[in-house]
């Protein structure tokens, strides 16, 4: 599985599969992932590696689904690349990738309390039993989650 992963095997994650590997993160990889991602686009770096791990997957699934990096693929190196995405103006998408939830101090917000987040100019990305959703998925779904980071669009 660590060769090349399909997005039908991450499909197949659900319910207490994805719980175990959210409580079991010791290391906190996605705040890596999120800080190597913002420091690469701030220096206009076309590439970055970032570790592999199946959360890692999911979170670059969620940034590609909303445009905010052109591309990622796993290696059988045990790392991912991901290809990083520029506006018009030269300015990286993830300049303003900002976290939230780190391992000493969770947040955590619940389904009655999303409306206050802020506006539309930001996207929001939250952790949960259904693995990483962003504001949108929350609130179809009528749930609440860690409020992992936000990217201001």
């Amino acid at each position: 599985m660590r060769g090349m992963v399909c997005l039908q095997v991450l499909e197949n994650l659900v319910g207490n599969s994805i719980m175990i590997l959210i409580k079991g993160r010791s290391n906190d990889t996605l705040r890596d992932v999120m800080s190597r991602l913002k420091m690469a686009s701030k220096t206009k770096t076309i590439s970055v590696h970032v570790p592999y791990s199946i959360l890692n997957v999911l979170l670059l699934q969620k940034f590609y689904e909303k445009g905010l990096i052109a591309s990622f693929a796993v290696s059988v190196f045990d790392d991912i690349k991901v290809t990083l995405r520029y506006n018009y103006k030269g300015f990286g998408l993830l300049d303003s990738l900002k976290w939230f939830s780190k391992p000493s101090r969770r947040v955590f917000v619940k389904h009655a309390k999303l409306s206050t987040l802020g506006g539309k100019a930001y996207m929001y990305f939250f952790v949960n039993e259904k693995g990483i959703l962003c504001y949108e998925d929350l609130i179809y779904l009528n749930r609440g989650g860690e409020y992992l980071c936000s990217v201001s669009v």
